[in-house]
């Protein structure tokens, strides 16, 4: 086992580098610090308290995977990502994420030069650069899987870009991308590639469920805006004022500017009176 590489439980972590060479010791710890509230099968339940004794018979320097073999790597690299998918089960995903990242540095590592050291010390046919990329492939969408269940949607996309680099037809890349996507409300981005999915599988429930949400978010969304806009710009209404005729403009100003009216056919009787008494001596001229 190697410390601090999430192989072991934590409290083994934490307790055994303190220790010396050969030192027996008893470890008694809560069960946070082991398996937590879903135990293990057989024999550990939910919440146990665990006392181990521990004799440290051996102390190695940690494993140089840069002098390793592809298979070695390989062979530790899926250890690793045994272990985050164990975690995962658990749903204990920071500490899933944890190991697949330890799994992915050691096969980003550049791979042996052979030489004929090399070649004695690994005499076996050694593995292929495809089974190495296979590999990677598989811890970037588990990788990918971890992060979308913390929420961390920006490193998830970058996961799964990093898968469909290699393999752009990759179904549980493209899934995990569009619901990442559409998590961070970038709809219009995670509509095509969730329909990009369903095409490429008809039958996917999940993809299916996903885009009828997304296209839900994207109406809802337009009615959003276009209510917004009505309410920023509303429609000016036509004038109807316009059209009418003058006879009809005077009928509207006499019922809706009564006392103005009001006024002026005062003033008009005063003025139609004092054109009257002036020239009545002429009118009565003329009946004479």
């Amino acid at each position: 086992m190697v410390l601090g590489d999430g192989d072991i439980i934590h409290a083994f972590d934490l307790s055994i580098p303190l220790a010396e060479h050969k030192e027996i010791f008893e470890l008694t710890t809560d069960s946070r610090f082991a398996y937590g509230s879903r135990g293990r099968d057989p024999g550990i339940p939910s919440g146990a308290k665990l006392t181990y004794h521990i004799e440290v018979l051996k102390v190695d320097d940690p494993p140089c995977y840069a002098s390793m073999s592809n298979s070695e790597r390989l062979a530790v690299a899926n250890q690793k990502k045994d272990r985050g998918n164990y975690y995962y089960r658990r749903e204990e995903f920071a500490f899933a994420i944890d190991s697949y990242n330890k799994a992915l540095k050691i096969l980003q590592l550049p791979p042996v030069i052979p030489t004929r050291s090399s070649e004695e010390k690994f005499p076996e046919t050694d593995c292929s650069a495809e089974l190495i990329n296979d590999a990677k492939l598989k811890l970037e969408n588990n990788l990918a899987a971890a992060q979308l269940k913390v929420e961390a949607y920006d490193a998830a996309i970058m996961s799964c870009d990093a898968v469909l680099q290699s393999d752009p037809q990759n179904i549980k890349a493209l899934f995990r991308k569009g619901k990442a996507l559409l998590e961070m409300n970038e709809v219009d981005d995670a509509i095509p590639i969730l329909q990009k999915v369903l095409t490429i599988s008809p039958g996917s429930q999940m993809a299916s469920v996903e885009l009828a949400r997304a296209q839900a978010v994207r109406q809802k969304e337009r009615e959003h805006w276009s209510r917004s806009v009505n309410r920023r710009f509303p429609k000016t209404k036509q004038n109807k004022n316009t059209k009418l005729s003058a006879a009809s403009r005077v009928k509207l100003v006499m019922t809706s500017r009564p006392v103005i009216v009001t006024s002026i056919m005062a003033i008009l009787s005063v003025l139609v009176g004092f054109v009257a008494y002036i020239y009545q001596p002429a009118i009565m001229n003329i009946n004479i």
